[in-house]
């Protein structure tokens, strides 16, 4: 048997024709950066934002609820003492301020912390004050009423909402 060569593949490394250049060049590897860097930006201004809007909602909902509950409690406590002792009950005593640059009246504000629990004045985030003013008084066709200001303030003094709540009690065959 005769071997015969068998035949060679030669590789021909050859340039490609002009305006087919492969890779890329300098100043498209630049503005890709450019590109991306700017929308990485983009998108961190965005999720810093979305962060401090989650921050915001969060506050508002403290506030309203720590609010929502100092005005459920003056709507639960009740208005006379009771048969045996004539008068408004201490707690419906008009009174109280809800200005948010003064200072707060004693028995008319509480402090509460992130949980929305009563806390003391050093781990306090919200302070909720109230004011207690006579409607109307009782006469003989009208029926005496109480109207309740209520508002929730960042404490000490700091950044968030300040939620303010208003409502009217009427006395229904009690007598403040």
């Amino acid at each position: 048997m005769i071997a015969l060569p068998l035949p060679t593949q030669r590789r021909v490394l050859s340039r490609p024709p002009a305006g087919r250049e492969r890779g890329f060049s300098l100043l498209e590897g630049l503005l890709a950066a450019l590109l991306l860097a700017a929308t990485a930006g983009g998108l961190l201004r965005a999720m810093s934002a979305l962060a401090s809007a989650g921050r915001d909602s969060a506050r508002l909902g403290l506030a309203a609820r720590v609010a929502r509950a100092q005005m459920d409690r003056l709507h639960a406590a009740p208005l006379t003492r009771g048969w045996f002792l004539p008068g408004p009950h201490p707690t419906m005593e008009p009174g109280g301020s809800v200005d948010p640059g003064g200072t707060p009246v004693p028995g008319y504000f509480r402090y509460f912390d992130e949980e929305g629990a009563a806390a003391d004045r050093s781990s306090a985030v919200y302070e909720v004050r109230w004011r207690i003013r006579e409607g109307v008084s009782p006469g003989e066709d009208r029926l005496a009423s109480l109207k309740f200001e209520v508002i929730a303030l960042p404490f000490p003094a700091g950044r968030g909402p300040v939620v303010r709540l208003e409502s009217l009690r009427v006395a229904n065959g009690e007598s403040p």
